[in-house]
């Protein structure tokens, strides 16, 4: 019985010692933190009625902001019949899925941006394209408020696939894009079954 209250009144000591070490740690890091000269603003006292000073810092620099890429919450409209020309060539909705876009063309109204795709379609010859009209609020990773024609991709897009938009549109670029929208929207690899 006595080896056991031995180890216990040892246990106990070490603990109270641990507890020690840890405060003075933890006082002498909250000190390295302030500029060493500034009167104690807080004490602290463990168990053993050992006094542990901290002292505070404060800064009156703003915080840092960082540049992210512009979002929005509100979807744009497109209409009807757009909605419809979309759902014709087999578009579905792809809400919350991230998309590669070949920007083919960028207009400033729905209706710009559809005449500039009537005009690009005979250039794709017998070949189907499955360029819509959008708008690019509806896409997050896309500058929002602008009429855009799309092709939409799984995948990035091949040389090839590129090659062809460029027929109908000579400056299309590639935009990774997460779908905001519920309008139905065309994906080239599941036309095409790949």
């Amino acid at each position: 019985m006595a080896g056991v209250r031995s180890k216990e009144s040892a246990y106990r000591s070490w603990t109270y010692v641990g507890l020690l070490c840890v405060t003075l740690v933890l006082a002498t890091a909250l000190g390295a933190c302030g500029d060493g000269g500034a009167d104690p603003q807080t004490t602290m006292t463990t168990e053993m009625e050992t006094p542990v000073t901290v002292s505070s810092t404060t800064t009156t620099e703003p915080p840092t902001t960082t540049d992210t890429t512009e979002t929005t919450s509100e979807t744009v409209a497109i209409s009807n019949a757009a909605a419809v020309y979309a759902e014709d060539i087999g578009g579905v909705s792809h809400r919350g899925q991230t998309l590669y876009l070949v920007v083919g063309a960028t207009a400033g109204s729905e209706e710009e941006a559809r005449v500039l795709l009537d005009e690009a379609t005979p250039l794709f010859g017998d070949m189907q394209s499955y360029f819509i009209v959008q708008n690019s609020s509806n896409f997050e990773g896309m500058k929002p408020g602008q009429w855009v024609v799309i092709e939409a991709y799984l995948n990035e897009p091949t040389a090839e696939n590129l090659d062809f938009g460029r027929r109908g549109f000579p400056d299309a670029k590639v935009v990774e894009a997460t779908v905001l929208t519920d309008d139905p929207i065309p994906v080239y690899e599941e036309l095409m079954g790949l």
